[in-house]
């Protein structure tokens, strides 16, 4: 005689494989023989769907929404799963243009606005209580003033040689003021030449003469004397053409020929090549030719304007007097 309880057993795997492969929902229909529904239902395994958690959720979103078409799939994924991908070339060139666009638009013109006030220290300072013992300030220290009676450094000759340079340019513009209006307007365009041609020459001149120092202590003093000393020179000359009289007529033993002062020229060169020190030589060697094409210039331009006033007898001892001041210059620069 057959078990019920071995064929009630197999009837339910029976039942319960044949619902798992059809996967339909009729659990219920076939009931074993003598069981209750109740404990039937209780020993059947529990088929129901798991719920859903919430769409909310960042790592169960939906890849897809009903409500939001044609939309990409990839930004309704969690952080975690997308990836970051360079920007294609078009639309960096895109980006680009719209930069360029938006550059080249004319921006509206700002209305300016005024300076925000900057507090000093004072104003910081002012409602700051006052100390009840009053504090004496230390007497303030006066420059004194410069005296060149008896200069002591090297610091008080070069300010002193300066200060009297100055005195010097002074007089000399004053003189200069003084002699142009007295002129014919052919004779002033002559002065102004002559004048900015020596003020070329006493600028080159002088800055051979302190290239013996380049670099020293002493530069700024031999500067200074050289330049004082051409200028108290034109002052001279040019208060004789205030006078009414030209350069100095010399005796023919106190005049020096054209070939002498080449002579003394080339002497000079000669000197400056015996240096050894190639830079300090080709440096004092340009200065020299500098000096001496604008000490030319000078000379013509004064003697044209004399000529101007006094004919060829002006020029000629107006080319002798400047040949005579030009040779001495030259032995000054040979004897240091």
């Amino acid at each position: 005689m057959v078990n019920p309880t071995n064929l009630n057993q197999a009837l339910r795997l029976l039942v319960t494989g044949a619902i798992a492969g059809v996967g339909l929902s009729l659990v219920p229909v076939v009931m074993p023989i003598g069981m209750p529904t109740a404990e039937a239902s209780s020993r059947l395994p529990d088929r129901r769907p798991a719920l859903r958690r919430s769409v909310n959720s960042p790592s169960l979103a939906p890849l897809s929404s009903p409500n939001r078409s044609n939309r990409s799939p990839r930004r309704f994924q969690p952080r975690s799963r997308q990836t970051s991908r360079p920007p294609s070339s078009s639309r960096r060139i895109s980006r680009s243009r719209n930069r360029q666009t938006n550059s080249s638009r004319i921006q509206p013109q700002r209305r300016p606005t005024s300076p925000r006030p900057v507090r000093s220290r004072r104003t910081l300072t002012k409602a700051l209580p006052t100390p009840s013992v009053p504090t004496q300030s230390p007497p303030k220290q006066t420059r004194l003033a410069l005296s060149c009676d008896d200069p002591q450094t090297q610091q008080e000759l070069n300010r002193c040689a300066f200060q009297a340079l100055g005195q010097a340019s002074q007089r000399l513009t004053e003189t200069y003021r003084q002699l142009l209006p007295n002129l014919s307007p052919t004779r002033q365009q002559l002065l102004r030449r002559s004048q900015l041609a020596w003020v070329a020459y006493r600028d080159r001149e002088c800055r051979f003469y302190d290239s013996s120092a380049e670099g020293g202590s002493l530069q700024p003093l031999l500067s200074s004397g050289c330049k004082t000393r051409l200028t108290r020179d034109r002052t001279a000359l040019l208060t004789r053409y205030l006078n009414g009289q030209a350069s100095p007529n010399l005796s023919e033993d106190n005049s020096i020929t054209e070939a002498q002062r080449q002579e003394r020229y080339r002497q000079v060169q000669e000197r400056l090549a015996g240096f050894q020190n190639s830079d300090y030589r080709n440096l004092r060697s340009r200065l020299l030719r500098s000096a001496e094409q604008a000490w030319q210039q000078s000379r013509t331009h004064t003697c044209r304007f004399e000529g101007s006033g006094g004919g060829n007898a002006a020029i000629a001892a107006c080319r002798q007097w400047h040949i005579n001041q030009r040779y001495i210059q030259l032995g000054e620069s040979l004897d240091g």
